[in-house]
C-alpha cells in the first residue's frame, strides 16, 4: 500500500514492494526529464529495509544546476506531481504526486550537500541495525503524539538527525 492523506502520520511496515515503486518511478522521471537530470536517488525511510515507514516514496531528482527546475516543472506535472516550490528545506524544490500523496520529489543539485546528507543519513540507517532501531523507537512515539500533524513529526525528529549528520561533518 501507498499513499497517506496530507498531514497524517502513519508508520506502516516495512516490505520489499517500496524499492521496485521507485524503481518504477525512476524509469518514468528519468523518460520524462532525460537530459536535464543527472539520477534520481531513493532516500528516506522507505529506502531502508526492515524500516517502518510512512508509505511515501522519496526521490532526490539531481540536476547539475538548479537553473534547469523551471523547464522540469512542466514535465514532472505531466507525470501527476505538483510543485511546492522551496517550501519544505533549502535546496530543494519540493514536488508531490498523489491525493493520497504517495510520492514525494526533490530537485536538488548533484553535488549540492543536502543530497550528501540524505544519502548519508539512509546508508547509516542501512548497515547500523542499532541506529536504524533508535530511529523506530524515535518515529513510533512521534507518531502517537503526533499522528495528524507531519510538521510537529518531523520537527521531532530533528536532534536525531542533526546527532546522526555529525558524523558526516566529521568525516568531511
Amino acid at each position: 500500500m501507498l499513499g497517506l492523506p496530507k498531514g497524517k502520520v502513519r508508520l506502516h511496515p516495512y516490505t520489499p514492494a517500496w524499492a521496485e515503486h521507485f524503481k518504477d518511478e525512476k524509469r518514468r522521471i528519468e523518460a520524462c526529464l532525460g537530459t536535464l537530470i543527472v539520477d534520481v536517488y531513493h532516500f528516506g525511510s522507505t529506502s531502508v529495509p526492515g524500516l517502518d515507514a510512512k508509505p511515501i516514496i522519496d526521490s532526490a531528482i539531481t540536476v547539475r544546476s538548479l537553473d534547469a527546475v523551471e523547464r522540469c516543472i512542466p514535465l514532472l506535472h505531466e507525470l501527476g506531481y505538483d510543485c511546492h516550490g522551496e517550501c519544505v528545506l533549502q535546496e530543494s524544490i519540493f514536488f508531490t504526486r498523489g491525493e493520497p500523496v504517495t510520492h514525494h520529489a526533490h530537485i536538488v543539485e548533484h553535488d549540492g550537500m543536502i543530497l550528501k546528507k540524505w544519502l548519508y543519513f539512509r546508508d547509516r540507517l542501512r548497515t547500523s541495525s542499532e541506529l536504524s532501531q533508535r530511529y523506530l523507537d524515535l518515529k513510533r512515539e512521534l507518531e502517537k503524539k503526533y499522528s495528524d500533524d507531519r510538521v510537529s513529526y518531523g520537527i521531532g525528529k530533528n536532534s536525531f538527525l542533526k546527532d546522526v549528520l555529525s558524523g558526516l561533518e566529521d568525516s568531511s
